[in-house]
């Protein structure tokens, strides 16, 4: 049974990366989190970052659950699920708002470890 706790003790990475890279970013990580649709706005501001790649593969891993999200709310019953984890990717983006501003590097609690690798 997991621990309630555990959910939101989520893993800080912040130590794997320089912290010039997080706070150069910091702006372009946010709108990324507020407009899902620039989730590559911190790869395409430092193409050699680390960290851009760590924050530009969060941001696609929660666009493409939101775009699952929304497909399956068109489904009779299932929608009404659907809707009700929409709600739950909007606390993960807010997560992130919080954590971009203050200079951490957090993998996202619950999908954190399903993140997708699509920047290098």
């Amino acid at each position: 049974m997991a621990d309630f706790n555990s959910l939101f003790n989520y893993e800080d990475v912040t130590d794997q990366y320089d912290q010039s890279d997080i706070s150069d970013l910091m702006v372009m990580s946010i709108l990324g989190y507020v407009i899902p649709i620039l989730f590559f706005l911190p790869k395409t501001a430092k193409q050699n970052s680390p960290y851009a790649a760590f924050i530009s593969n969060q941001l696609f891993t929660l666009f493409v659950l939101n775009i699952i999200l929304v497909f399956l709310g068109m489904i009779p019953i299932i929608g009404w699920i659907a809707k009700i984890l929409s709600v739950g990717t909007l606390a993960l983006r807010i997560l992130g708002i919080i954590d971009c501003a203050n200079n951490r590097a957090k993998k996202l609690p619950v999908i954190g470890q399903f993140i997708i690798q699509a920047f290098k």
